[in-house]
């Protein structure tokens, strides 16, 4: 979900002899929104300035309470405030990703997507806003820390440049690992009574089972490999081991690990002595303790059993209809992605292999879509459904199709109005805000999850049908008699519940189930989950006397969890500071870099970097001598504001070294025009002068 952006110089070795300064102008290259984006406002208060679109005024609104609250939190947690403004972008729905990321470049900011709606069963949460705000300013704060006087010297003078010679690095922390830095925040994204991953039974199975298979250790977690679960161990194995840290020795104390690591000046890699100075106990002895700890989980832990009639490295969420159940599979991880049909009369398999993009599957007129994202156009990155070669079908630009009734109306939820919570619609009627995907079944009856702080309620059509304490839930199914079927934490994990003529009772004996389907009224498919690959199986329903697990995480009784809730009067916003993304380009910082060439003379470059917070302009004055010995001083301005973007640049010799047949001054120009983009087609046109 949530990834950080350093510039490609961080990622450096030098040479005294040999090094090269040849550095390019400008670092900034993507433009965080597509071009001929809506109209942007800004805000600025307390040291935040949010920017936004008048669509997502009220939602900007909802974003400067959050900050409001959660500044004073993180400075104590993490022992540091803020030395820049934060800037915090809320997308416009042009750009309709599930996603996020947080960044020190070109300044202190956050982009924060509007597309959460499409991820609503995956991050476990009752606000997709409020989660990406806490979980992306956590990372602000870790890699925003500057615990040694050089680093704030360098930062104060070069800004958030780097600093090559060999010197010490203004931004210390930017050396972090994304199991550190990602799992910690993973733990900040869920003690503020929002939920969380860490709320989610199926996240913490996976945990176990990693730990039952050895995975969890230094050199599998610091380096990353082409191995399941990808990325995600990241995020969940480092959420987890973050939230072992905080219950066994404080939430204050394992955020400051990124102040001592911080410390670090001349080369941030410490990672034993960071953690041992915060916790008292070094990274490798700690982790190896919350390996055996989860571990020792897996003695009790049940694996769904059966005859496997599907693997995947990735997953995607299963649908399904009355005579069929449909899911994406993807068997080694590169190749094509593969739908997989099974008959619920015949039990037989169906396969197809096509250019699927990733997503649930929805049948609609005999045809199979995913619901995904993707471009529709050159200046807009649209939700809705996809058909295999990548291209959306008409009428459900954004919107996440849930299902459609019998009278052909479409069940989805509404994107541009779903940032922080999926609002569900029914044709264009708005019907009921909502937690959970929703189910349809055969009588046209909606079957969704709606969050009331720790509440979990289960809802039919209007009307409430039971409770639990929770916030993990995925409606499943529906069988003859009107039982309903649902995912939701057991003890050790994620399993299959029924709720029946006003009981619950748990439906398999198995912890590792992501979803599941019903073939029949005895019979079930269930996705589930081992340490190597999701694996699909057919099991026979079962009747334990078992209610849905309450997952109770140490912070709640915390009184900083509870403060979540206090109500605090803010500044209202409002549209009349224009954002401007010339006028509002900063000094980011200088690039500096020196050296001694082959033939011992020196050697180097400076930059001076400038850009507007959502990267729509960059500017870079730059001097730079390299092993020709001849100086250069110039500037390079690149835009992607507009459809059509461009980059000019000039230079001047300022120091010919001797020789007569070298020009004065040069220029550059360059443009690209996209012409059309979507499927898997991308057309434009490209001219450059030098």
């Amino acid at each position: 979900m949530h990834k950080k952006i350093f510039p490609l110089s961080i990622l450096l070795g030098f040479s005294l002899k040999l090094w090269s300064a040849n550095i390019d102008a400008s670092i900034f290259v993507h433009s965080a929104v597509v071009g001929d984006d809506k109209k942007y406002f800004k805000s600025n208060k307390n040291n935040v300035e949010l920017l936004y679109p008048q669509e997502n005024l009220k939602f900007a609104q909802q974003a400067h309470n959050t900050e409001n609250l959660l500044h004073n939190k993180y400075e104590k947690l993490f022992d540091w405030k803020l030395d820049e403004t934060l800037y915090v972008g809320l997308i416009s729905s042009n750009n309709q990703i599930a996603n996020g990321f947080s960044t020190q470049w070109p300044n202190n900011r956050q982009i924060n997507y509007i597309g959460g709606a499409l991820k609503v069963d995956y991050f476990c949460s009752h606000s997709w806003l409020d989660t990406l705000i806490y979980h992306e300013t956590a990372h602000n704060y870790q890699f925003n820390i500057k615990a040694n006087s050089v680093s704030r010297f360098l930062h104060h003078i070069f800004g958030n440049g780097v600093v090559i010679l060999p010197m010490p690095m203004s931004v210390p922390n930017s050396t972090e690992n994304s199991f550190m830095s990602e799992g910690n925040a993973v733990l900040n994204e869920s003690w503020h009574g929002n939920g969380g991953r860490l709320y989610s039974g199926r996240f913490k199975a996976q945990t176990i089972m990693q730990a039952e298979a050895g995975n969890i250790k230094p050199s599998e977690v610091y380096n990353k490999k082409l191995a399941f679960p990808y990325g995600e161990i990241a995020y969940i194995q480092g959420g987890f081991y973050n939230l072992y840290l905080a219950q066994k020795y404080g939430l204050k104390n394992t955020n400051l690990y990124f102040k001592y690591h911080s410390e670090d000046f001349l080369w941030s890699q410490f990672t034993n002595a960071s953690m041992k100075k915060a916790v008292g106990v070094d990274f490798e002895t700690s982790l190896h303790n919350f390996s055996q700890e989860y571990k020792s989980l897996a003695t009790h832990f049940v694996k769904a059993k059966g005859e496997k009639i599907a693997v995947s490295q990735f997953f995607n969420s299963l649908g399904s209809s009355n005579d069929a159940i449909y899911f994406l599979t993807n068997e080694d991880g590169v190749s094509k992605p593969e739908l997989v049909i099974v008959n619920k009369q015949t039990l037989d398999i169906k396969r197809i292999k096509s250019s699927w993009v990733a997503g649930a599957v929805i049948r609609r007129d005999g045809a199979y879509f995913t619901q995904a994202s993707a471009y529709v156009s050159p200046t807009k990155i649209h939700q809705g459904l996809f058909d295999n070669q990548g291209f959306i079908k008409p009428n459900t630009d954004s919107k996440v199709i849930q299902a459609y009734l019998h009278d052909n109306r479409e069940v989805y939820f509404d994107v541009p109005s779903s940032f922080s919570q999926p609002q569900l619609y029914i044709s264009n009627k708005f019907y009921a805000q909502v937690n959970s995907s929703v189910l349809v079944d055969k009588d046209d009856n909606l079957y969704y999850f709606v969050q009331n702080s720790k509440t979990r309620t289960l809802y039919k059509n209007k009307t409430a049908l039971f409770s639990y304490k929770g916030f993990y839930g995925i409606v499943s199914d529906v069988d003859s008699e009107g039982s309903v079927y649902f995912i939701a934490n057991s003890a050790l994990g994620s399993t299959l519940y029924r709720y029946k003529d006003g009981n619950i009772s748990r439906a398999s004996s198995a912890d590792n189930i992501v979803e599941a389907k019903l073939i029949n009224d005895t019979t079930v498919l269930l996705a589930a989950m081992n340490d190597k690959e999701y694996y699909y199986v057919q099991n026979s329903l079962e009747n334990i006397k078992e209610i849905p697990f309450e997952t109770k995480l140490f912070f709640e009784d915390k009184k900083y969890y509870g403060d979540y809730h206090v109500e605090t009067k803010t500044d209202s916003l409002d549209v009349t500071h224009p954002y401007n993304p010339i006028f509002d380009m900063h000094y980011s910082g200088s690039n500096v870099a020196a050296g001694i060439s082959a033939d011992n003379n020196f050697i180097g470059s400076l930059n001076l970097n400038f850009a507007d917070p959502l990267q729509q302009n960059s500017l870079s004055l730059y001097l730079k001598r390299d092993e020709s010995r001849i100086s250069l001083a110039g500037a390079k301005y690149k835009n992607s504001e507009y459809l059509l973007k461009y980059t000019l640049s000039a230079y001047g010799v300022v120091d010919k070294n001797g020789r007569k047949n070298v020009r004065n001054s040069g220029l550059m120009a360059a443009v690209d025009l996209p012409l059309y983009r979507a499927g898997y087609y991308y057309v434009n046109i490209g001219a450059s002068y030098f």
